[in-house]
């Protein structure tokens, strides 16, 4: 009988046909013990050739997986014996083609060699038989290919989950860099973020040293914190995973963490739709009830973390414990039982004040069929408790729950009284999450559940505010009214047309009382009422969008007469520039001559951040909306004066003017040239704040933004000529940013679009000096291994097209 080869019988052990099978494995075990070391080294070419079948493939892994590890500890001697028994330089080649097999384009194949390493690394670490075997993975971790990555990532993982943590503390350092560069947010593929989780948290035990230092520990915290948000519902599991094995191991070292972000991400997490990810949200504090008061720390001090946020875990446990599906088994662990073990723990630590936590969700049903007895005077109390907990109960998948709650807030809504304004607050606040929560998002339908009330929803609103109101009170029914109309159905415009015309006979009159007031708490109710009656009509003007036109004279006429009569320090001057933003359009030249005075004396009002800040956000607004008619007011804009905030504003001027920016060169290189060295002014070094790296980047953004938009406007002018003592300085700058480790992938996009638009503005040649530059060739083909970022990529391939042109005399 012929000899099968390895691929057969193991193509065989796969066989449907049990007497196939049995036949195969006993020829198998029969290899393995007439020569151990062939029957590895076959097994492992196997899984290293592409030419073989995925299935076959794993398969050749896992007997190898199978032959070095077991359970029973005296099986796995005598495996440990026989492959020690293999000589050094034939186990070296088996060991070679299992690191090799990880970058192997069949992700099976590289997760099974991640098993078979681990395996090995067991064996031989604990007696440093594969010294280097660490270094080569975390050396792995740096390729571009993300299989690579992702296999050699989840081979840590299983030498962190199978190996002491003594073996390893001497490359726990190794381990983490590796598992951290694979776990940020900055690493776009999400089945590399997910492995690197899972092996940081297989490598939690044994990197205690490493969080015991704040900086280091910061750092891990950002990343797994980072990772529950991630658009990957996987990697959020995972470092949901990690954060719970977190608070169990480090628990003395959470409490500047947990006010920072954990008591937000959990919370939200035990929200989230994917159950995976809210069952380990409730194990976080189940586990960090447990860790306490099972004595798993004794000698910690118990910081009580569930107090501070005690009412809202009890209100989303209580929700978790109707999410119990029909057909779910009575032991099957799920979100339901594991909301109300974590209520059970919760209760041993409120011990009596459960209760009042608890109660206000026992009957909502109950709670709404009361409303009419009690005086409003004793109901207001219980309705402000009542109210956030009901809003949440909107959100819940079971119809029969939003129909009863629903109810419950129609019913309270009848409490809108001035002697109850405190619950007409709130009842007010309501209408805003409702508005929210039916919208879903989406505005663009003909109409939604809410149609059918809008119009008595905003005469009740507008009906509920008169002079004597407070005015937190009619800011939160302004909110209301706003956020109505924000997010209405097209079956509301007629609505909100009337709305329109009412705000602004309202607006109206208040310029006249302008004139009437004395004292200055009465001036500042005024422009209180002004600045939400401005809110309300920038809704209107952003929904109805070219359907405003009919009325945009008027609103204009009305929102100049305000910044004509209020003080440079009002605070109603913010509002009416933001309506204004609104209305910029094609039509916007009209304005133009009556607006320019109050944009300027906004732009040299640096003092006022906020309103600086709008102020210079319209300029590019009004660019885009009038091209080359914007021509005539640039002088003003372009003064000095105005600091290096507006930067890439001058770029969208240049781009709207053309050739006519000719007059401006001079002045806005040097307002840039400022800028420059402002960010060259900065820190270079390894203590720079997250805060000043990301200022520099936008403001480097910025620059690079601005010398794009002059340089294109330049071009289309034909003037091009002009910027040619003014190329070197951006090359200079551009090397310096290219230099520094910490720019943006974004200013780096930027640089290459600059990049190309000179190289398209000057002749072929004419720059080759400066093209010639290495940062050039790095920042391109940095950009081009932006696997990620399709844009980025694109962009890179014009601008080395571009640049090759320039370089084609050389």
């Amino acid at each position: 009988m012929t000899m099968l080869s390895i691929s057969e019988l193991l193509s065989r052990t796969l066989s449907p046909d049990p007497s196939t099978r049995e036949d195969a494995e006993r020829k198998l075990e029969s290899l393995a013990r007439e020569s151990f070391h062939q029957y590895m080294y076959m097994l492992g070419q196997e899984l290293l050739s592409e030419a073989s079948n995925p299935s076959i493939r794993q398969s050749a892994g896992l007997a190898m997986k199978n032959a070095l590890s077991a359970k029973d500890e005296n099986i796995r001697a005598e495996f440990v014996t026989r492959w020690t028994q293999i000589d050094v330089p034939a186990r070296k080649q088996i060991k070679d083609g299992l690191l090799a097999t990880l970058s192997s384009p069949v992700s099976t194949s590289g997760f099974v060699a991640a098993q078979v390493i681990a395996a090995i690394g067991a064996i031989e670490l604990p007696h440093n038989q594969w010294p280097d075997l660490i270094t080569i993975l975390v050396h792995n971790v740096q390729a571009p290919d993300n299989n690579t990555k992702e296999a050699t990532l989840q081979a840590i993982g299983f030498i962190c989950e199978t190996i002491d943590p003594s073996v390893l503390q001497d490359v726990s350092n190794l381990i983490l860099t590796a598992v951290v560069q694979g776990a940020r947010k900055e690493e776009a593929n999400q089945k590399v973020r997910l492995a690197a989780l899972r092996a940081l948290w297989n490598s939690l035990e044994f990197v205690k040293k490493n969080f015991e230092h704040e900086g280091e520990r910061n750092y891990i915290m950002q990343i797994v914190c980072e990772g529950t948000v991630s658009p990957d519902e996987d990697v959020q599991v995972a470092a949901y995973e990690c954060l719970v094995k977190i608070v169990q191991l480090y628990y003395d070292k959470m409490p500047m963490y947990m006010s920072q972000a954990l008591y937000g991400l959990t919370i939200d997490g035990m929200q989230n739709p994917n159950e995976r990810v809210a069952m380990q949200s409730v194990e976080f504090w189940s586990t960090n009830e447990e860790s306490i008061q099972n004595g798993e720390q004794p000698a910690l001090q118990n910081h009580d973390f569930a107090r501070p946020v005690g009412q809202k875990l009890v209100q989303v446990l209580l929700m978790l414990l109707t999410k119990k599906e029909e057909d779910e088994e009575e032991d099957e662990w799920n979100i339901s039982m594991a909301a109300a073990t974590c209520l059970a723990l919760l209760a041993s630590v409120f011990e009596d004040d459960i209760v009042s936590l608890v109660l206000p969700w026992a009957a909502v049903m109950a709670f709404g069929s009361i409303l009419d007895g009690p005086k409003a005077s004793t109901l207001s109390p219980l309705v402000e408790q009542a109210l956030p907990f009901l809003i949440t109960m909107m959100n819940d998948p079971n119809v029969q729950v939003k129909d009863t709650t629903a109810w419950t807030l129609g019913r309270i809504s009848e409490l809108m009284t001035p002697e109850t304004a405190r619950v007409a607050s709130n009842c007010a606040w309501c209408i805003i999450n409702l508005a929210e929560h039916m919208s879903g998002g989406d505005t663009d339908v003909p109409t939604y559940p809410l149609s059918a009330y809008f119009d008595g929803l905003i005469s009740s609103l507008l009906g509920s505010v008169t002079e004597k109101s407070e005015n937190n009170f009619k800011a939160t029914v302004y909110e209301a009214i706003a956020t109505l109309v924000s997010t209405c159905a097209k079956d509301c415009f007629p609505t909100v047309e009337r709305l329109a015309a009412e705000m602004l006979t309202k607006l109206n009159g208040t310029i006249a009382m302008q004139r009437e007031i004395v004292s200055q708490d009465d001036r500042t109710a005024l422009q209180e009422l002004q600045a939400n009656i401005c809110s309300v009509l920038t809704n209107i003007i952003r929904r109805m969008s070219n359907m405003i036109a009919p009325a945009a004279d008027n609103i204009m006429m009305c929102i100049l007469s305000i910044l004509s009569s209020s003080q440079r320090s009002s605070t109603v001057l913010e509002d009416a520039f933001i309506v204004i933003s609104a209305l910029s359009s094609g039509n916007f030249i009209r304005y133009m001559t009556d607006f320019n005075v109050h944009l300027i004396r906004a732009l040299q009002n640096p003092q006022d951040h906020q309103l600086t800040a709008i102020a210079v956000g319209m300029i590019g607004d009004i660019c885009r909306a009038l091209n080359e008619q914007v021509l005539p007011y640039c002088q003003p804009i372009l003064d000095r004066s105005v600091k290096p905030a507006i930067l890439s504003c001058f770029g969208d001027i240049a781009i709207a003017v053309g050739g006519d920016f000719e007059g401006f060169v001079e002045p806005v290189m040097q307002i840039i040239d400022e800028a420059i060295q402002m960010v060259l002014a900065m820190p270079v070094n390894a203590d720079r704040s997250y805060d000043q790296i990301d200022f520099s980047n936008l403001l480097r953004e910025g620059i690079i933004d601005a010398y794009v938009g002059i340089t294109q406007g330049l071009a289309a002018g034909q003037k091009a000529h002009l910027l040619t003592s003014f190329v070197e300085r951006m090359f200079l700058f551009m090397e310096t940013i290219q230099n520094d480790e910490e720019h943006s992938e974004s200013v780096a996009t930027s640089m290459a679009g600059l990049i190309g638009d000179l190289a398209d503005a000057f002749p072929e040649g004419h720059l080759a000096r400066l093209y010639s530059m290495p940062f050039v060739e790095k920042l391109l083909k940095e950009l081009k291994r932006s696997y990620y970022n399709q844009k980025a990529q694109e962009l890179a391939r014009w601008a080395r097209s571009r640049v090759k042109r320039q370089l084609i005399v050389i």
